[in-house]
Formats: C-alpha cells, structure tokens, sequence
C-alpha cells in the first residue's frame, strides 16, 4: 500500500475518534440539527461547539455513504481499498462517538440526517465523480474546522477542528493525486 495512502487512512481513523453526532432536539436551530458544513457553524453560543460535533458526524455518515457505492462501482484497487479501511473505521468510530455523546452531553439519539450523495451508477466517470464528491466533501470539513478554531475556546473542540484540518487537508492531496493521474484533471 503506498505510503501516502496509508498516512491518509490513518488520518481518517484519528478524525473519526474525534467527530460526533446530530442532536435531535426542539432546539434543533440552534443544535444544528439541519446543519451542513456548508452553511457555517453560526453564532458563537453556547451550542456552537455542538454544532461543529453534530456537522462531523454527519461528514463521516456521508463519506461511508459514498464509500458504499465505491464498493458497488468502482473497479480501482485504490479505491476498493479506501472504502473496506474507511467504512470500517468509521463504523467502529461511529460507535465510540455515540459513547463519548451519552458521556458529555447525556444524549443517546442516533443521527438520521445527513447528507446522501448519488454517484449516479458505474461508467467511466464513477470514480471522477466519487474523487470530485469527495474533495468538496473534505473542504467543507476544513472550512468548519476553521471556523471552530476561530470561534471555539473549548480545548476538545479545538484538538478536534486542528486534527480535521490536517488530516482531510492531507487526504485531499491523495484524491488530487489520484484525479490527476488518471483522468488528468488538476
């Protein structure tokens, strides 16, 4: 396995250690319960750091819900690898969140909403439309990573949206790479 894809899927690993789940609540504006990383973390509240948790485990359901069609789809070793180690990890990771969820908040509802990206089925763009997905995918993570380091003061927090950061900043550089090489797209 080549040393960079290796790095990669550790990185994955640590992040999904560190993300959490959507909090279904009648507060749910403010728990960001609809939220995506799209739409940025909001106020700086007491629910800001709740947010940024409840929008990265909805980032990893949705990285395993693209993964799974990898496996249906995609004929790349690479990519077949990617997605057995990551949906693996993610959903053993998902697991310890939910028990670290129920320890720091009390909470024990289970995330339902996120966000569900077709591929649209096996052709010879599945795997630039998956590597495409995927890089804006791990962008919108590092922008809310940012912004939880601009906003947040909660260490935990902070150790978290670093980790993401890097860790996605360097994945995206593998997808790039891979983009790059097989369909000569920068």
């Amino acid at each position: 396995m080549p040393k960079i894809l290796s790095i990669s899927l550790i990185a994955i690993a640590f992040v999904l250690g560190t993300g959490f789940g959507y909090v279904f609540t009648p507060e749910y504006s403010a728990y960001g319960i609809n939220a995506d990383h799209k739409n940025g973390l909001g106020a700086t509240d007491k629910y800001l750091n709740l947010r940024y948790i409840n929008g990265m485990i909805a980032h990893h359901l949705s990285a395993i819900y693209m993964l799974e069609q990898v496996k249906k789809e995609s004929q790349r070793p690479e990519l077949q690898g990617l997605a057995d180690v990551v949906i693996e990890l993610d959903t053993n990771g998902i697991e310890e969140l939910y028990a670290f969820k129920k320890e720091m908040y009390g909470d024990t509802r289970k995330v339902k909403n996120f966000n569900k990206v077709d591929l649209a089925g096996a052709d010879e763009r599945f795997d630039l439309r998956f590597l495409n997905a995927m890089i804006i995918h791990h962008m919108e993570a590092i922008d809310s990573s940012r912004e939880a380091m601009i906003k947040s003061s909660d260490k935990k927090i902070l150790e978290t949206a670093f980790a993401v950061d890097n860790l996605l900043s360097e994945n995206m550089m593998q997808l790039e790479e891979w983009r790059e090489g097989w369909y000569a797209v920068k």
